[in-house]
């Protein structure tokens, strides 16, 4: 998952260079954010949608990786305790209970087919 200050601008350079395809627009309440992922890939860009510590963590350092996705391609996600399920752009997480050094959940796993 990265932080991004331009979301449109990202989904082009992101398509360019990776041969991505069809990305899916979405939103999360979780990160305040607008999102675009693509399908077969486990990554989501998200462009905040105002102030919050997206946004901050943007003007801080600017665009990077705010948190990391693990793929899986079967029908259900690896099994941990402690998972917490949510959603990205339209596509389920289930985030494992990692939060040092940055104090929320930065780790997930994420089904790399629909």
């Amino acid at each position: 998952m990265i932080g991004v200050s331009d979301l449109a601008a990202a989904v082009e350079a992101f398509t360019n260079a990776f041969d991505a395809a069809d990305p899916a627009s979405g939103e999360t309440d979780r990160l305040n954010a607008h999102t675009a992922s693509f399908p077969d890939r486990p990554v989501v860009l998200a462009q905040p949608r105002g102030d919050g510590w997206l946004a901050d963590r943007l003007d801080a350092f600017g665009p990077r990786p705010l948190a990391y996705l693990l793929g899986y391609d079967t029908d259900d996600p690896p099994a941990f305790d402690g998972l917490v399920s949510g959603s990205l752009a339209g596509r389920s997480v289930e985030w494992l209970p990692v939060t040092q050094p940055v104090g929320r959940r930065y780790l997930g796993f994420v089904a790399t087919r629909r």
